[in-house]
């Protein structure tokens, strides 16, 4: 073999071990990505759980507020139900008092009249 044919040998030893390693360096990142992928895919799906878990929550605020809305609307209209009521009641009371303080001070006056006819 001539010293040409020896180094084109050598080379393509050379080429042939660097492909070899090369090789197995692909395959070892192939893992390695595939190995991340489906980390990857595993926190997707964990990260879509939680999202629709997000979005139920979400729902059943909504829904919680849209009842405290409703109890709070019929709250108010109580509260104002009442106040008409006590403020009707009030009027009535106030109403009675000033009779019954007329009719006491017509009873004074009476009283006085009966002391003198006497």
């Amino acid at each position: 073999m001539t010293e040409k044919n020896i180094d084109n040998a050598a080379i393509m030893q050379a080429i042939l071990e660097l492909s070899a390693d090369m090789q197995q360096r692909f395959e070892a990142v192939d893992k390695r990505f595939e190995a991340i992928d489906k980390k990857f895919e595993a926190v997707d799906k964990r990260f879509e759980a939680v999202d629709k878990r997000f979005d139920s929550v979400d729902k059943r605020f909504d829904s919680v507020e849209q009842r405290i809305d409703s109890v709070e609307t019929r709250l108010n209209a109580k509260i104002d139900s009442v106040e008409e009521k006590l403020s009707d009641k009030i009027d009535k009371v106030d109403a009675k008092l000033s009779i019954l303080s007329d009719e006491i001070l017509s009873t004074r006056a009476d009283v006085k009249l009966l002391k003198k006819a006497k």
